[in-house]
Parts: C-alpha cells; structure tokens; sequence
C-alpha cells in the first residue's frame, strides 16, 4: 500500500481523518490540476478522500489572493454581463429548491455567491426577501452592495460573523464551496448556528463516487481539501448538526437540502466502493482517450477526402 508522503516544506501540514479514524492512509496522487501538488489520499478506515499533507490556511490565503485567478480567471465583465439574466445553474438550484416552499423565505444567505447570479435568481421569483452574501473576491463585493444591494456578511467563512447573526437565514446555499474548507465539520456548525428554526440548507459538491475526466490533470485539485461520496458528506453533515430532508446524485455533482437535526450518523466504511469507484473512472478516462484517437485519423480522411474531390 502506497504510503502518505512527508513533505519537509513548511508550507504544507499533515491532518488526520475527520472522522477521528485509526486505519492508515492511502496515497492516491501526488499531483493535481495544473500540476499543482495535490496530495491525494483516502482513509482505509471509512473511505473519506482528502489532501494529506496540504497547504497551511496562511499558504491557502496567499494563494486565493495572488494565484487563483491565473489557473481560474475571473472574468468579472463576462459574469456580470451573464448576471442580467438568470445563469444555468442560478436555474437550476431555483428548480431544485421550489419544490420544498420557499415561497415566502424572508432572509438567504449565498456562502461564496460570485456575480449573485443565484441571489438574483431567487429574488426575482420570492420578491420579499433579502439578500446576504459571504464573497472573498473585492470586485465582486463592491458589485454585490452598489448594483444589487446585497449585504455581503464576511469575506471568509473562518471568521466571526456567524455571532452576529444567530437564527437569522431561512435559506441557506453553499454550491460547490464545502469541498475548499480546511475543516468542513466546524465551519458548518459555525453557519448552521445561523439557521432559523425551520431554514433550510442547500448544498451541492462534486461526487467522488462519479469523478469525471483525468483524476490527475482535472478533478484531483490544490484547492478542493476534500472530496465527498453521499456517504461521508451526510456523515460530516451529521456531525455539524444537520439532518437530510434530500439528497440526489446528478452526473458529476451530489446536491441535498438539509434542515437541523440532533444525532450524528453511525459511521459507514465506503472504503472498498470508493476504491471501485476510483478504479473505474481510469478506465473509463484511458477508454475515452483510446477512442478519441481512433476518431482522429477519420477525421483526417474525411478532411483529405472532401480535399481531393474539389480538386
């Protein structure tokens, strides 16, 4: 079994399973997108993916500041052009969430909203609402509170600002964001103290029981600090005091809405499935690119052949 490499770089830190697992720890890349180090592995205990070592949260900050946008751009002209009408995916939590009656949601709360393109979605279809948001990026702040008066809370999750708001959001949405928090389970007891009684959670994060593309070069990222199956996600959600209302796989993605709970879950091992999971996905990548290559030289024909005939 590959073990977990030591990194003597003071920018890194070694972390042990969330779930307080004994069992040892399987390397899975040394590499991630861009070809940042991306140390990859999964806990033989319960099957939880996660980066081990990582950066510090100092090298994580330095990195969203000053390095993020090279591999990432952020176009911010393009995202507030596409913010006048309602964005795909702003769609798509609206069609998600409008079957559990938000109709008459007073306060949301979008953590890492961007443009406020979802914001701007919702409150087109639930006018009496107001608006919060939690954004790092200052260009987007600024265009938050001038042009769609949208109270911008904090600028990082980690900090403070759940005390000032206690029960205060009915609805809350984090997309695609738990999967960059140093530690999930603190962070989300942290906002779950600032859900209304009956508020509710939406939450989506890629599924690592169907990752998709190259592991290495594409979804194994520096930035993503844990990778979750329903299983370990519901686990971790448990444990900061939340309880599934749903919770759906849709291609690459794995959404839910949550509501306050009580009991944390039993622990579940998906360590052999997570395996199995990890294995087919290179496979299916290899197939992709040996078909790929087979369709390249037809192409190459067909072109040579349209050539000759208007020759």
């Amino acid at each position: 079994m590959p073990c977990v490499p030591t990194v003597a770089d003071e920018q890194f830190e070694n972390v042990s399973c969330l779930f307080g697992c004994e069992k040892p720890l399987k390397q899975l890349s040394r590499k991630g997108q861009f070809n940042l180090p991306t140390y990859v592995c999964i806990c033989t205990g319960c099957g939880l993916v996660f980066l081990n070592p990582r950066w510090k949260k100092e090298r994580y900050e330095e990195f969203y500041k000053q390095e993020f946008s090279n591999y990432e751009p952020v176009d911010l002209d393009s995202s507030l052009k596409e913010n006048l009408d309602d964005a795909p995916e702003a769609i798509q939590v609206w069609n998600r969430l409008k079957i559990f009656n938000i109709g008459s949601t007073q306060c949301i709360l979008d953590m890492g909203c961007g443009a406020g393109s979802i914001l701007k979605t919702l409150k087109a279809r639930i006018p009496n609402s107001s608006l919060f948001a939690i954004e790092p990026q200052q260009a987007y702040q600024e265009y938050l509170k001038k042009k769609l008066s949208i109270e911008v809370v904090a600028t990082d999750v980690d900090s403070k600002w759940y005390e000032l708001y206690p029960n205060k959001f009915d609805l809350i949405i984090m997309r695609h964001v738990l999967e960059h928090f140093l530690n999930p389970i603190e962070s989300l007891k942290k906002t779950v103290s600032t859900l209304s009684p009956n508020g509710l959670l939406y939450l989506a994060v890629p599924n690592m029981m169907n990752p998709g593309g190259s592991l290495r070069r594409y979804w194994f990222r520096a930035a993503h600090t844990f990778y979750f199956s329903e299983t370990t996600l519901l686990q971790i959600l448990s444990r900061a005091g939340l309880e599934q209302i749903a919770i759906q796989s849709e291609g690459r993605e794995l959404w839910g809405v949550f509501k306050k709970g009580s009991e944390p879950l039993p622990l579940r091992s998906v360590y052999i499935e997570q395996m199995e999971a990890v294995r087919k996905a290179k496979i299916r990548y290899c197939l992709e690119c040996f078909l790929s290559s087979l369709r390249f030289p037809i192409r190459l024909f067909n072109y040579m052949k349209c050539k000759v005939a208007k020759a």
